[in-house]
Parts: structure tokens; sequence; C-alpha cells
């Protein structure tokens, strides 16, 4: 009994976490394992990438080229940060988010094309900036 402690307290006494050795033999192989804290952090900063949108296109005083030029960086931020959550074909710990995202990640995708027609559309980048209340509001 002393040796199996000894060995557990090695084996996660190194950095290793105890729930992600658990983890690995609990989920299937293509199971995308999203953290909390992960989560958390992509939600508050896409939280401010789309309050930084609305002021973005509600800011009369920008020029043209600013306003699409910020408006693209932003989209384009925000494509990553839902990326980075995990959208894909496999299944993650959080199922009623993965629908979700998926469809922010293609409204926001959609609306980075928009913006970079000649000329630009802001009308969905528009809706991407409202598009939380959806998921948000329940």
């Amino acid at each position: 009994m002393l040796v199996v402690i000894a060995l557990v307290v090695v084996q996660f006494g190194c950095g290793t976490s105890l729930s992600g050795v658990f983890r690995n033999h609990t989920y299937p192989a293509d199971f995308h394992y999203v953290p909390e804290d992960k989560l958390r952090a992509s939600m508050w900063l896409l939280g401010h990438e789309t309050a930084e949108l609305r002021r973005v296109l509600a800011d009369p005083s920008l020029s043209n080229d600013t306003r699409r030029i910020r408006t693209e960086l932003l989209l384009g931020g925000m494509e990553d940060t839902v990326q980075k959550i995990g959208v894909g074909e496999w299944s993650s710990n959080h199922q009623s988010l993965e629908s979700g995202l998926e469809a922010l990640r293609s409204d926001i995708h959609a609306a980075h094309e928009a913006v970079n027609h000649d000329p630009p559309s802001y009308f969905l980048a528009g809706s991407v900036s409202g598009a939380c209340l959806y998921c948000h509001s329940r």
C-alpha cells in the first residue's frame, strides 16, 4: 500500500494532474476536453472583442479605412478565439456550447468576408457583435 501511495505522489508531484490522467483513460480518443479555465478565458476574450467591434462599428469619427481595418482585425481575432476553444467535428465536454460556437464561427467567417468586399458591408459584423445574446440570455 505504501508503494502505491509513493508512486502516486511521485507521478502527480511532478506536475501531472490527476484529472488529466483519468481523462485520458475515461474519454474516447476523439474527445476534445475543454478545461473550464480555458473556456472562461476564451469567453471573456470574445466578450471583449464583441464590445470593441460594437464600438468600432458605431464610432462616427473613424475613417472608412480605419473602420475596415479594425473590423477585419477584430473579426480575425474572434475567429482565432473560437477556433482555440475547439470547434470541430469531435465531441467535447460542452455539447450545447459546441453547436452554438459552430454557428458563431460560421457567422464570424461570413462577416469577415463581407467586410473584405469592395465596398465593405458591415451588416453581418453588426449581427456578430450581438450574437452573444442568443446563448447568454437563456
